[in-house]
């Protein structure tokens, strides 16, 4: 294996880790009080994400922040 390939992969898996404890985080605080789509969208511009959504007990649609980050970011490398 190329050095370059060993980077990757290393750059993938600390990307991977770091959006997992993200998401385990703000599970854990959407636990204790579900989010609002104002406070994920400080959350997301805090911690360098383009939005995050949250599919919540007993929503069909969940939360969003910002509202369309997901539309917005369609087709985006």
């Amino acid at each position: 294996m190329t050095f370059s390939i060993v980077l990757q992969r290393a750059l993938e898996e600390i990307v991977a880790r770091s959006l997992e404890n993200s998401a385990r985080f703000i599970h854990y605080l959407d636990s204790i009080e579900q989010f609002s789509s104002f406070e994920l969208t400080a959350y997301a511009a805090e911690s360098g994400l383009a939005g995050v959504r949250i599919m919540q007990r007993g929503s069909m649609t969940g939360v969003s922040g910002p509202l369309d980050w997901l539309a917005e970011s369609a087709g985006k490398p």
